[in-house]
């Protein structure tokens, strides 16, 4: 678990790419994303999945 400060997907990205740095993991091994449906990690326009896409690409 981690601690976010705020809950956009900025935030949500962030902390991503954070924990797994700490655990020394490559964001390019991701095979998938597990998700709640929120707007913030499956919307339409700025949202967690395209911004850990985009930043995979």
């Amino acid at each position: 678990m981690v601690l976010l400060d705020k809950c956009n997907a900025d935030a949500i990205v962030n902390a991503v790419k954070n924990e797994l740095d700490e655990k020394k993991l490559n964001m390019k091994n991701l095979l998938a994303i597990g998700t709640d449906n929120a707007s913030v990690m499956v919307g339409t326009n700025n949202d967690v999945f395209k911004k850990l896409k985009e930043f995979l690409d």
